[in-house]
């Protein structure tokens, strides 16, 4: 598939080196009770015939809102969630979590301090044989965790802008360990690092003692769009965890310095800024930068990512790429895709794609250019002709090889 670059020909591919054979089932029981279910099979085609297919049969979530007396001033979630999985022959996994999760209403007090907390118990099952992620047969585990936030909400107008500015705090407890997750790729950023789940794993909790300070501040004009955003946090623990996910620095006494950044003066200019900086700005883990110009037609989007993680294993890059478009007319456009590689000094590929679209048919002519070496694969250059008829159907021929 990766030879006659069959994922640019069809969204049905989104792997060239996996294949894979879905079910999928939800059912919304009543307005409290959902199910997904899943029935999935993948063959890998780097493996050997012995090793390349995995069963994962089923893989289901169970979510409740329970109902409880208005009194008790939130909510309580039943969540149950587990697989079985059949992988390299002669390894098999079953799990099963179930989580019992009560989430308060807001609660505001006199001086204007809005505050919430999370009270989560999860209990953990797992028989498994020959796996290399869970001990070995049966292992039954119970977790509890408490999370408080707490913030306070400022507001300033004038004439010409409305400006809001939140500390936020928030606390976090749990008497249980954590299991070693010091490899998993977990990066922490302003969006995830106050949630009960920071360490992106439904198995286990966060164990021990912390506390994360951050800022909030945003700035409207007087049609209430938002001109500068920005936000900054920090976590600290009362010791070292080397269990937690490295990359987060969550396993440190203190994280990493993450916050995001956004500034948008016009209609036509939008700066977006991401960054991880070290505990003491000693230098930069993770940054991301992207803009948008927008003139008339005329738009094009620069984005640049730079992750430098001192993490023995991690893959560090630089990467910068470049999405332009033009609009002829209504029906006429005309885009340009780029990416590449600073680390490496190397160009990943080039995509120039012409489009006319109407109510019922889009028509593109979508000229390739990659350049990699992998193995048998070389540089190669594709066209390639779409007709899609909406809502019915889509011709989209094998794209042609260009000497």
């Amino acid at each position: 598939m990766k030879v006659h670059n069959l994922s640019g020909s069809t969204s049905l591919i989104e792997n060239e080196s996996l294949l894979t054979t879905q079910l999928n089932i939800t059912k919304n029981i009543d307005e409290d009770t959902n199910l997904d279910t899943n029935f999935t099979i993948y063959e890998d085609l780097s493996k050997k015939d012995s090793d390349r297919f995995q069963y994962i049969l089923p893989n289901f979530v169970y979510s409740k809102n329970i109902n409880i007396p208005d009194n008790y001033n939130g909510r309580f979630i039943f969540k149950s969630s587990g697989f079985q999985k059949n992988y390299d022959t002669n390894k098999y996994e079953s799990l099963l979590v179930n989580d019992f999760l009560f989430e308060s209403n807001n609660i505001i007090s006199n001086s204007g301090l809005l505050s919430n907390y999370d009270f989560l118990i999860k209990n953990f099952n797992s028989y498994t044989e020959n796996s290399s992620s869970y001990v070995e047969k049966e292992d039954y585990e119970v977790f509890g965790s408490f999370l408080l936030k707490t913030s306070f909400p400022l507001k300033k107008i004038n004439e010409k802008s409305a400006n809001y500015l939140k500390p936020i705090m928030s606390l976090r407890y749990s008497p249980n360990n954590t299991k070693n997750i010091s490899d998993k790729d977990v990066r922490l950023d302003f969006n995830n690092i106050f949630s009960l789940n920071r360490i992106g794993t439904n198995e286990i909790v966060e164990g021990g003692k912390s506390a994360s300070l951050g800022l909030e501040y945003e700035r409207r004009n007087v049609q209430d769009k938002k001109v500068i955003t920005f936000n900054i946090a920090n976590s600290i623990r009362d010791k070292k965890n080397d269990n937690l996910p490295a990359k987060s620095k969550l396993n440190n006494t203190r994280s990493d310095i993450v916050g995001n950044l956004s500034y948008s003066p016009n209609n036509f200019l939008d700066l977006d800024y991401n960054f991880s900086y070290d505990k003491n700005f000693d230098g930069s883990n993770y940054d991301s930068i992207s803009t948008t110009l927008s003139v008339n037609n005329f738009v094009t989007s620069f984005n640049f990512l730079s992750e430098d993680f001192k993490i023995a294993g991690s893959e560090n890059k630089e990467v910068f790429s470049n999405t332009t478009l033009y609009r002829f007319d209504k029906e006429n456009s005309l885009r340009f895709n780029t990416s590449k590689d600073l680390k490496k000094d190397f160009t990943e590929y080039y995509n120039l794609i012409y489009s006319y679209e109407t109510d019922c048919l889009i028509a593109s002519a979508e000229y390739k250019k990659k350049f990699y070496r992998d193995g048998s694969l070389v540089p190669d250059k594709s066209l390639l002709f779409t007709i899609r008829f909406i809502p019915f159907a889509e011709l989209k021929p094998t794209a042609t090889s260009i000497n």
